[in-house]
């Protein structure tokens, strides 16, 4: 399983350059806010959700476009069966662990409500 809690730094490192942060040169925002945290998983949880599936998804149609382009075949269900027995095959493979991985992010997002809201 993957572990979707980051531990939630206390402040951000301030940089020793001779440059200043932007973000914390005015001392606006010295720590990590918790919701930012929450939607940073989030965003790394749709990453990891859809992209292997579009990812499937567009090298089957990339190769069956090359066919159809090779064989002048210009029909429209040429394209869209072999694309849906991908994806099915796709849930079948790895449907378990995505359901898996949303079960773990929306347990971690209702444990951590407390400290988002605070």
């Amino acid at each position: 399983m993957i572990a979707l809690h980051a531990p939630r730094p206390a402040r951000i490192a301030r940089r020793t350059s001779w440059r200043r942060d932007p973000v914390t040169a005015g001392g606006e925002l010295e720590t990590y806010s918790p919701f930012s945290v929450s939607m940073g998983q989030a965003l790394w949880v749709i990453m990891i959700i859809a992209g292997p599936p579009l990812i499937l998804m567009l090298v089957v149609g990339l190769v069956i476009s090359m066919v159809q382009a090779a064989t002048s075949i210009n029909e429209q269900t040429v394209s869209f069966v072999p694309k849906l027995l991908a994806f099915i095959l796709f849930l079948a493979i790895y449907g378990a662990t995505v359901g898996d991985l949303l079960i773990d992010y929306t347990r971690d997002l209702f444990m951590h409500i407390p400290d988002d809201i605070r």
